[in-house]
């Protein structure tokens, strides 16, 4: 390649290029990068060039991938269900849409810019397995004669347009030429969770003010460098007039999506809020996230400098502004008093947690509420303008719990002296206990302070008590010892209480210490269940309060008790007092930072 970004070097003829899969069951946004002139069909490229009739007939291990939707005869392949597992964009409707019966899999690769494919793994995978089928990493390659020089692709007035990565290389979308294209693009990203596990979109937008992009959360690490074999969702400048795009020899980059970008989210004041489940089991995959940047040079008009939400199919997350929803906002600095209005989509019955993290947003003089239409608890709960906020919440078959505007963090002028301000809040192991430390100044009115711990920096327990020392308006300094911490995580912060009995909390610190040889943990006996008694023996499980949930395999409580464990006792009995029918459910106990779930069966 030139100075120009002209190409110098050619190859002749056609040459193979595979576009290695991990191992994950997801949904992938996948492009060719080959020239149409030769280019093989989707048949010859992605499934191996057959076509399975009965499952594991022709099986081409560690290589290509099943395609269902259609006929044998039109390339497709056979199993439980014909759904789709390969779909193309129709920027009229604006959906992605099964790849057409006819002539299926044995078009040109090249006649879409981008698919999403559904990638279980390899084509040794048994489709008559169903759900049951194994995960398998996998790699797609094709023969084609690869692109050369400047591709330019139209790019539609209206919703989106479809790019796929021209070459066998990583490019650098910073230096793509745009006209009348917007500096921003979504991303497919197949490790957010959603409620399948089966990934949603990631949103990238240029800031100037860094001359970095901005980026909603991420599970993978994403950058401004798109991948060879992958395909980006692009818009025009304007929304209204069509725009073209050039991608340039000159664009090609060594770096890649293998490499984490380094994403410092431009502006200094920015507010982030993630949506994470909660699963019984205690994990917390996340599965959507916004952002919002502040700085007086923006604007609170809706511009190119803000960037739209695209819904995923599972459970998401967006601000609504102006009849608009949108995944990235910039809006000036705020002065007075300021709205984020979070919108929640396709939620389901369950556990969820919004994680609040702002950065710098103290600077401004401010103080911030969350505010919640649905539950008394968390509505005005107060929150950390720099650092993290935890706001566990439920969804139920009440409307109202679902609500798409249930949510809102209000912004206002910090207009009182605050009781205390934290100067330093630090914990750190030593020996076999963890010391907390903390610092404050400017202590006005301030009664006592709470030694919070969890073990998931979301359920957080009272820890210890100590009373305030410094008086009007003077600093301290306080220690106390946690003698019995967890194994692995232990979060700690601290909570301040003033005379009046309003409360302020510190930042969140952690300390890791190994994993205890008596891991907390329990047997069922006998298992299988015969009886509605459940006998159950605890090993390494402290004594405290703990809350047990039986739970049947739709994810429904049938039956939950809560126990105080002597923490000598080998024993607990849990009465089943309703119908308990034959079948697989899952047994769970959760207390003082301790979650085990365990698999029980009813004869």
């Amino acid at each position: 390649v030139d100075a120009g970004g002209v190409a110098t070097a050619f190859i002749t003829g056609k040459v193979s290029i595979e576009r290695y899969i991990p191992q994950r069951n997801a949904w992938r946004l996948l492009a060719a990068p080959v020239a149409a002139t030769g280019a093989p069909t989707i048949n010859e490229a992605w499934q191996e060039g057959v076509t399975t009739a009965s499952p594991n007939s022709n099986a081409v291990p560690g290589y290509g991938v099943l395609i269902q939707g259609g006929t044998v005869a039109n390339g497709f392949d056979q199993g439980l269900t014909v759904n789709p597992t390969v779909k193309v964009y129709n920027n009229s409707n604006n959906t992605f849409y099964g790849l057409p019966a006819v002539p299926g899999t044995h078009t040109p690769i090249t006649t879409y810019p981008g698919y999403f494919v559904f990638v279980r793994g390899d084509r040794s995978i048994n489709l008559l397995q169903g759900a049951n089928a194994a995960y398998t990493t996998t790699t797609l390659r094709m023969k084609g004669v690869i692109n050369t020089g400047s591709i330019t692709t139209n790019v539609n007035a209206t919703n989106y347009t479809v790019l796929g990565n021209p070459f066998p290389s990583a490019i650098n979308f910073e230096t793509i030429t745009r006209n009348n294209v917007k500096n921003a693009f979504y991303v497919w990203d197949p490790k957010l969770a959603g409620t399948y596990g089966l990934g949603a979109y990631v949103t990238f937008i240029w800031n100037p003010a860094t001359a970095t992009y901005d980026a909603t959360t991420s599970a993978s690490p994403l950058s401004q460098y798109i991948a060879s074999g992958e395909a980006v969702l692009i818009e025009s400048g304007d929304g209204l007039t069509a725009g073209t795009i050039t991608v340039k020899e000159s664009d090609k980059s060594a770096n890649g999506s293998d490499l984490v970008f380094g994403r410092t989210n431009g502006l200094n004041q920015k507010v982030r809020v993630n949506l994470h489940a909660v699963n019984a089991n205690g994990t917390t995959p996340l599965l959507d996230g916004v952002l919002t940047n502040y700085d007086v040079d923006l604007s609170n008009a809706i511009d190119n400098d803000d960037a739209k939400k695209i819904n995923g199919a599972s459970e998401n997350i967006g601000i609504k502004r102006d009849g608009k929803m949108l995944a990235i906002e910039r809006r000036k600095t705020v002065t007075s008093s300021d709205t984020t209005f979070l919108n929640l989509y396709q939620m389901k019955i369950g556990n969820y947690r919004l994680q609040v993290e702002a950065n710098q947003m103290d600077a401004s003089n401010l103080t911030a509420v969350i505010k919640d239409s649905y539950s008394n608890t968390i509505n005005n709960m107060p929150v950390n303008l720099n650092g993290e906020t935890f706001i566990p919440f439920s969804i139920n078959s009440d409307p109202a719990s679902y609500a798409l505007n249930r949510f809102s963090i209000v912004f206002k002028p910090n207009q009182v002296v605050l009781p205390v301000t934290f100067k330093v809040v630090k914990a750190y192991r030593q020996e076999k206990i963890v010391m907390v430390e903390w610092s404050t100044t400017s202590e006005v009115n301030v009664k006592e302070y709470e030694v919070e711990r969890s073990a998931d920096a979301r359920d957080f327990v009272k820890l210890k008590t100590t009373a305030a020392t410094a008086t009007n308006g003077g600093d301290a300094a306080y220690k106390i010892a946690d003698e019995h911490p967890l194994s692995g995580n232990n979060f700690y912060r601290i909570r301040s209480i003033d005379i009046d009995g309003q409360a302020a909390y510190s930042k969140t610190v952690q300390v890791a210490l190994p994993v205890a040889e008596h891991t907390p943990t329990f047997s069922v006996y006998p298992n299988p269940v015969v009886s509605n008694t459940i006998s159950i023996a605890l090993t390494g499980v402290e004594k405290g309060s703990y809350r047990l949930e039986l739970i049947n395999n739709t994810g429904a409580i049938i039956a939950a008790r809560t126990v105080q464990y002597d923490g000598i006792s080998a024993k607990i009995v849990f009465d089943v007092n309703q119908d308990f029918a034959a079948g697989k459910y899952e047994l769970r106990l959760a207390g003082n930072g301790v979650v085990i779930v365990k698999t029980v069966f009813k004869k």
